[in-house]
């Protein structure tokens, strides 16, 4: 899918970084991502969405302990979609590093297999502009059998999210055979956050890296940093 030639392979630091997929063309998302990941004692390595593929994964000269998918701020209709096409192929195919999508990286589990089941909501669901507003947003919900799942510890239930997006996950995608690994583990009134059973593979529609007052969602996403470190040191 590479019009202009197979992508470089970037430079990495030595020992555990978080390599982190930038799907956003501004860089808006994925800063963030990276002052997080970063505030926690992680180096991090950001490659924009339509230079990484699964080839230059494996040419890496020190794999990372884990990858992050970002966010995105457009509407996939206006997105050419082959760009993300090594980004798909690492999530079809990477089972021995451990995997976040958020927001946007969510959707993308769910459309890595050739077909949609990502779509528009219908509205665009604002946490921050809701609070503005003095509105009270929908918190999220873990469900009963994953309370006790490491990647929720000290997160409350149901707790508040930092959402901003107009597209969610449709459960339709449970249906499909090759997603079998994939269990919802949160929700509100749609898909809020994924699991694998398969491997260290995680999901969340909810902004953890937003850091303010009122988000409690930094704790998943610490926690997934917490998981990634120890599946590294096991290895």
């Amino acid at each position: 899918p590479y019009v202009r030639g197979e992508p470089e392979v970037p430079d990495v630091p030595d020992g555990g970084y978080v390599l982190i997929v930038g799907n956003q063309m501004n860089g808006f998302t994925y800063t963030q991502i990276a002052k997080f990941v970063e505030n926690r004692g992680y180096a991090t390595v950001t490659i924009p969405h339509q230079k990484i593929s699964l080839k230059v994964l494996r040419a890496l000269r020190n794999r990372p302990m884990a990858i992050i998918f970002s966010g995105n701020n457009a509407d996939w209709q206006y997105l050419p979609l082959f760009e993300f096409f090594g980004e798909f192929e690492i999530i079809r195919k990477v089972y021995d590093i451990p995997m976040m999508g958020i927001c946007a990286g969510n959707e993308f589990y769910a459309m890595a297999y050739g077909i949609s089941f990502a779509h528009w909501m219908g509205w665009f669901d604002d946490t921050m502009l809701s609070l503005a507003k003095g509105q009270t947003p929908e918190k999220v919900r873990i469900l009963p059998q994953y309370v006790d799942d490491p990647i929720y510890e000290g997160v409350p239930n149901p707790f508040q999210a930092i959402e901003i997006h107009s597209w969610a996950i449709s459960p339709l995608f449970l249906r499909d055979e090759r997603y079998k690994e994939f269990h919802v583990t949160a929700a509100t009134s749609y898909i809020q956050a994924l699991k694998s059973s398969k491997r260290p593979a995680y999901t969340a529609q909810f902004h953890g890296a937003v850091v303010n007052k009122y988000n409690q969602s930094g704790t998943y996403l610490a926690n997934f940093l917490k998981v990634a470190k120890k599946y590294k040191r096991q290895k």
